[in-house]
């Protein structure tokens, strides 16, 4: 979706440019005039916000079911699947799901179970916290944010966990 802000008549210019990329649903383009100023950056940053708890919720969700509950790839697509069929249906549970379906190409196993945890901290944390300091100067508590930057700052490098773990076996 886009969520553009600023001058309203510049937005009105560069509408039906903006109409055509912006992802399309049955009811129409994603997008719509946020306000003045730099508004459609403060409700894209509020969005991501939220966005990134619901991916830390899934995340940690798959680590239960997977490390404690013990079910297969087959059994997470299954149980997000059927999350995707209730009030918890979105299109991060949809992706989810598929996922976990989804096999190697080229190698038996599933795709899921190759990826290594590699990644560092990058934007995702400088928006957790942009969105925590304006809930926070306007006096409201935006949780979902501040605890996704903080379950990615607990996660570990894939040669850490592995070393570590060798320690605790």
């Amino acid at each position: 979706s886009m969520m553009p802000g600023g001058a309203k008549a510049a937005f009105d210019a560069i509408e039906p440019i903006i109409t055509k990329v912006c992802a399309q649903t049955d009811s129409g383009p994603c997008t719509t005039y946020v306000g003045p100023g730099g508004s459609g950056n403060f409700v894209k940053m509020v969005h991501n916000g939220i966005e990134y708890g619901d991916m830390q919720l899934i995340a940690e969700a798959y680590d239960l079911l997977k490390t404690v509950g013990g079910l297969s790839n087959e059994e997470l697509a299954a149980v997000f699947d059927e999350w995707n069929k209730s009030e918890l249906e979105s299109f991060l549970v949809e992706i989810t799901a598929s996922i976990f379906k989804k096999k190697d190409e080229y190698a038996d196993g599933f795709l899921v179970d190759k990826v290594l945890d590699k990644t560092g901290m990058k934007v995702r944390c400088r928006v957790g916290v942009g969105v925590c300091s304006s809930s926070d100067d306007r006096r409201r508590v935006f949780h979902p944010a501040g605890l996704a930057c903080g379950g990615g700052r607990l996660r570990r490098p894939k040669n850490v966990v592995v070393r570590s773990s060798k320690s605790f076996s």
